[in-house]
């Protein structure tokens, strides 16, 4: 997973057969399985997370895209469009604002995302700074209570370590990208060292950037950067090759470390000359001429093993402490000690001797397996050289050098778990940060205590959003590590795991449906108070991130594709199977607004429709390039069943999105004038212009029949990846992104509405929908006339009456006689047409 130069289809192999190592040791059942708890997949989590993004940004072949790929694309499109006059073309007029969490989420299951690292800025610990994988560089002025960011528009947001000059602070360099994750949570994207001379408000690429090439040091990461203390004009970058400096300012780097992934640099207390290297090759290196050259030291450390982390100490600078990663299970293997600066060791606790698995998940250390290569510290107090601090999952303490561990109980029960970094706070002993896949936590007593600090940091990994049908500040949303959670009344988690596809009933918000890995279904139907397993009868394994979705007209009625597309008539309760083509799990799949016998899925090898239900299937992939690309997502039209869009990942220009106004049976690419960028989602916007929004791994884009093509749609949205997009009462655009949270926008009809009419869009109600009865309608507008008229999916005018108001208008239509079905309810007048969708039942 590591390597960027092996192939993702090799990667598959290798966990299968793991895999089925498992099923052995496990009475022959798979080790991932649905419906099961966190713990009990925490072996094969990681790895099907990072094939949830791999496999559809390598189909079919397997090649990893080039690391840069992302950045490189989006700035050839942006410069392509410079050439066009027209200010709208190049801004889409969107308007997009934040409007996720401001606090960490309540309820005691999650938090706000992932961290790489935190920095202080020398002279003032009120002042550090976060790196996010996926969500850009946070700062914080006044220690931990508020946080922002000014990164958003750097080509790449991913972070993984800020250094900062200690005699000039105003320079410093950014490391961009994910060193832990290496994507197994993000785009494995990076720009290489970024370079700032104005304190963070700036940044300029260094000679250690990138672009696309096959092979060679573009092809790797930055884990790390470090200024040398003695001379601050040399700074180091760790390096998935190798180990690079500069003695020019970031102008030209030397590699003094050859084809080594270097995770961690440590420099000799006082002694500056003397520097330390680990690998995630279990490689010690160590320097004695200011990290110019560096010899490989074996002497007392353990041979094949995986990761190494690097304590040093100012209590004692001869003293040096390796943790060592067992390279098979990813648990602990052993912390040695050297007491001659480096260059022997001594082992202090192993594994196979007796000693705790620091590294696990159990909290006396009495289970073997870990993920220790995606989180490990260690941390050694600067005032007493055997107190160490390990943190993996957890977090251990030891107060003789290593020898005998204790589990720290305080920060389990406290803070987020899955810990990427340790630091002690400037001058202290006692007080340390850590950053973790929940944000960051501080103790300020050794671990006795912990506060979490995360307030304001908007870096939320979102999988997906579910809109309230009535309620405007009402959406669930599912967090890579930090569960499913809700925004109303206030932000609070509701469910466990890694959030995935989560959605609100159409007729009540009280009905809640929320999921996690592997098609691990739930349901509430008292708010998210309590849950109940909502997977009952479903036999097949599903997808990392398995699609299920309601019924447009029957709330009761759900669907959900594992290998084969299932139906459930009692809000999960129970399922059964409706299909019988599936050979692998299903990543998409849409159910027609107007007629719920209409469905469309879609699984590797095809995409599949059915119009009665589920009784017969037709393969609709003829003209679709299903063979050499990945279908991400589906969309189709409110009013015509037989017109449909589907979105592609993947690196090919031509192929981005397709549309069929005939169910399948022709397809038309739309793709030209769309940057070459994996689109992940689509989202139609019902009206005469015919709306359509995708969602890229840089931005949205819209198009219509009167904008002439695509057009960007990313005024004051980050250059993150866009997951999922909704629709809120066909005015607003709702964007759920990995790495930056919940964002909203105008719909690119409203905002070209003038303020009167846009306010009039917003201030119309129709309800109670869905209706058996009287339907209110009620509107405040412009004085005039208006015509108001119910339409079915036919285009036939049912009801048609026109009406002279002064601004406010509030009446009742029957539809009690109507057949059950989706009906249009339009109003027209003052030169603004709105039309709302209402269900009969």
């Amino acid at each position: 997973m590591n390597d960027p130069n092996v192939n993702v289809h090799d990667v598959q192999n290798a966990f299968n057969q793991w895999n089925e190592q498992q099923k052995t040791q496990n009475n022959n059942t798979s080790a991932y399985k649905v419906g099961e708890t966190e713990a009990e997949e925490q072996g094969s989590e990681l790895f099907k997370r990072w094939e949830y993004f791999m496999v559809p940004r390598t189909y079919p072949s397997g090649e990893r895209p080039n690391q840069v790929a992302n950045t490189q694309a989006y700035k050839a499109y942006l410069s392509s469009i410079q050439a066009n006059s027209s200010s709208e073309r190049i801004t889409g007029a969107s308007n997009w604002t934040y409007v996720g969490n401001t606090v960490v989420p309540g309820g005691g299951g999650g938090g706000d995302g992932r961290v790489n690292r935190v920095r202080f800025y020398p002279g003032n610990n009120n002042i550090i700074y976060a790196c996010s994988p996926s969500g850009g560089l946070w700062k914080t002025t006044d220690g931990g209570n508020t946080w922002a960011t000014n990164t958003d528009q750097l080509q790449e947001i991913g972070t993984s370590d800020i250094a900062i000059n200690p005699l000039k602070p105003s320079i410093m360099y950014l490391a961009t990208g994910d060193n832990d994750g290496a994507g197994s949570g993000s785009t494995p994207t990076t720009t290489g060292v970024l370079r700032s001379n104005d304190g963070g408000n700036t940044w300029n690429t260094t000679g250690l950037s990138y672009t696309i090439q096959s092979t060679g040091p573009n092809q790797s990461t930055t884990n790390q950067v470090v200024f040398s203390p003695i001379y601050t004009g040399r700074i180091f970058a760790a390096n998935s090759i190798g180990l690079f400096y500069s003695k020019n300012n970031g102008i030209s780097w030397t590699q003094s470390i050859n084809s080594d992934n270097i995770k961690d640099v440590e420099f000799e207390p006082f002694h500056g000359y003397t520097v330390y290297a680990g690998s995630f090759a279990g490689n010690f290196y160590r320097s004695v001429d200011s990290g110019k050259t560096f010899v490989h030291v074996t002497t007392g450390l353990p041979s094949g093993v995986g990761r190494l982390a690097i304590g040093v100490t100012a209590a004692d600078s001869n003293i040096v402490y390796v943790l060592a990663v067992n390279s098979s299970t990813n648990a602990f293997y052993g912390i040695y000690r050297s007491t001659d600066r480096g260059q022997t060791f001594s082992p202090m606790a192993e594994l196979s001797t007796g000693a705790p698995n620091l590294l696990g998940w159990s909290p006396t250390g009495s289970d073997n397996s870990g993920q220790a290569w995606y989180n490990l510290a260690i941390l050694v107090s600067p005032t007493y050289a055997d107190s160490i601090f390990v943190a993996g999952s957890y977090l251990w303490q030891s107060s003789d050098g290593g020898t005998n561990w204790t589990y720290d109980a305080n920060f389990a029960n406290s803070i987020h778990v899955d810990i990427h970094s340790l630091v002690f706070y400037p001058g202290s002993s006692s007080s340390f940060l850590l950053s973790s896949d929940g944000g960051v936590a501080i103790t300020p007593d050794a671990g006795n205590s912990w506060s979490d600090i995360s307030n304001n940091l908007a870096i939320a990994e979102q999988y997906s959003l579910g809109m309230s049908a009535d309620n405007a500040g009402l959406w669930l949303s599912g967090w890579q590590d930090n569960g499913t959670n809700i925004s109303s009344p206030f932000w609070q988690w509701l469910y466990t795991g890694d959030g995935m596809t989560c959605f609100i009933d159409n007729t009540n918000d009280n009905n809640l449906y929320a999921s996690y890995e592997y098609g691990a279904f739930a349901a509430s139907s008292d708010g998210g108070n309590n849950w109940r397993n909502a997977t009952g009868g479903i036999t097949e394994a599903g997808g990392w991130n398995t699609p299920w979705l309601q019924d447009p007209q029957n709330p009761g009625t759900l669907f959900s594709g594992f290998k084969n597309v299932w139906k459930s008539i009692n809000r999960g309760s129970s399922w059964s199977k409706i299909s019988t083509w599936g050979s692998s799990t299903i990543n998409a799949m849409a159910i027609a607004p107007s007629n719920d016998n209409c469905i469309y899925a879609s699984e590797a090898n095809g995409l599949y429709t059915t119009i009665n239900g589920g009784s017969s299937w037709t393969n609709i992939s003829s003209g679709l390039p299903v063979a050499s690309e990945y279908l991400s997502n589906i969309a189709i039209d409110n009013f015509d069943q037989s017109h449909l869009w589907v979105t592609f990942s993947g690196w090919s220009g031509s192929f981005k999105v397709y549309t069929s106004t005939n169910g399948g049976a022709n397809w038309t690419n739309i793709s030209s004038g769309l940057p070459n960028l994996p689109v992940n989602c689509i989202v139609y916007q019902p009206g005469p212009a015919g709306g359509i929004y995708v969602g890229t791994d840089i931005g949205v884009y819209y198009m219509d029949n009167t904008t002439g093509g695509w057009i960007p749609y990313n005024i004051g949205l980050p250059n993150v990846e866009v997951f999922d997009l909704k629709l809120y009462k066909g005015n607003t655009l709702m964007a759920a992104t990995f790495g930056r949270g919940t964002w909203q926008t105008s719909t690119y009809t409203n905002i070209n509405l003038s303020t009167n009419n846009l306010a009039f869009t917003s201030s119309i109600k129709v309800y109670p929908n869905p209706t058996n009865g009287n339907v209110q309608v009620a509107f405040d507008g412009m004085a005039g006339e208006y015509e108001i008229k119910v339409v079915n999916v036919l285009g036939q005018t049912l009801v048609s009456n026109s009406i002279q108001t002064s601004g406010h208008y509030n009446d009742y239509i029957n539809l009690s006689g109507f057949g059950k079905g989706v009906y249009i309810v339009s109003i027209n007048g003052m030169n603004t047409k709105v039309e709302k969708k209402v269900v009969v039942y």
